[in-house]
């Protein structure tokens, strides 16, 4: 296509009269330029519009999905930290093999029984010190052991309670018991007399005994009991003694049943929470 303004000149030298109106040539230029630039911004301006209205169709279209589609689930948060221990991390069931007949004589060839060690074997499942029973709750699980010769019996008990709680609430009322102090007996002018002893295994334990008093003729007050309870945990171990003691040879018995308490209280570390040393 042929350039106007060369066609312009053209006509500007064979035209007579169109020399003296038509502006020169570079003003027609620049006129030119600016018309096109004008139509230009028009055109830019009509495709920016254009982007702005596809831009909020979109963004509204996508708001009305929002809304419809389901709700996004909540991050999930953080684990909970692991529980601390408790009474119920503790057992409350007693090996079998558990050897609650540790250092027990066998008196069966004089005559003697024995019994257990058992669940159902007699033990101190009825126990009662100053007239009045001990154990006011069943445990969880018991174990119990006899052994019976001449003029002597050796009787043993392992209770284990559904918590700690319980195992010291029955010894906070064994430690009340024993303040009795004296019974009087059928036995005219005798008594049968309560005294504690010490005995030290680790663990929470109470000793007591009792004996007969002194009789009006002065004859020697032979016969008595003794008793050495522990506490480890939710577990309580019962030991008790009885036969031809004074008061004297009855401290020797507390001597040897607190030694047997100690061979028995490292197997009842699993009634702990936190275990044993």
């Amino acid at each position: 296509m042929a350039d106007p303004i060369d066609e312009l000149e053209r006509l500007r030298g064979h035209t007579v009269g169109l020399h003296d109106t038509m502006p020169p040539a570079a003003e027609i230029r620049r006129l030119g330029d600016r018309r096109r630039r004008r139509e230009q911004g028009l055109v830019a301006g009509a495709a920016a519009a254009a982007v702005a209205v596809v831009a909020v169709t979109g963004a509204l279209a996508g708001g009305a999905l929002d809304r419809d589609a389901a709700p996004q689930p909540a991050a999930p948060s953080e684990p909970p930290p692991s529980r601390s221990p408790s009474v119920t991390d503790v057992p409350t069931d007693i090996p079998r093999d558990f050897p609650l007949d540790l250092g027990a004589l066998d008196l069966t060839g004089d005559g003697g029984e024995l019994r257990g060690p058992a669940p159902g074997a007699t033990g101190l499942e009825e126990l009662e010190v100053c007239g009045q029973p001990v154990w006011d709750t069943e445990p969880a699980s018991r174990l119990g052991f006899t052994s019976t010769g001449p003029e002597t019996a050796d009787r043993r008990e392992l209770r284990v309670y559904p918590s700690a709680e319980e195992a010291v609430a029955a010894m906070s009322r064994l430690q009340e018991l024993p303040a009795c102090g004296e019974e009087p007996t059928a036995d005219p002018g005798r008594s049968w007399v309560w005294r504690p002893y010490d005995a030290t295994t680790g663990y929470a334990t109470v000793s007591f005994g009792a004996s007969f008093s002194q009789a009006p003729d002065d004859a020697p007050p032979l016969g008595g009991e003794a008793y050495v309870v522990t506490r480890v945990g939710s577990a309580v171990l019962a030991l008790w003694s009885s036969g031809e003691t004074s008061p004297d040879t009855q401290a020797q018995s507390v001597t040897g049943m607190t030694e047997t308490a100690r061979g028995l209280t490292p197997r009842l570390c699993r009634y702990t929470v936190a275990g044993c040393d």
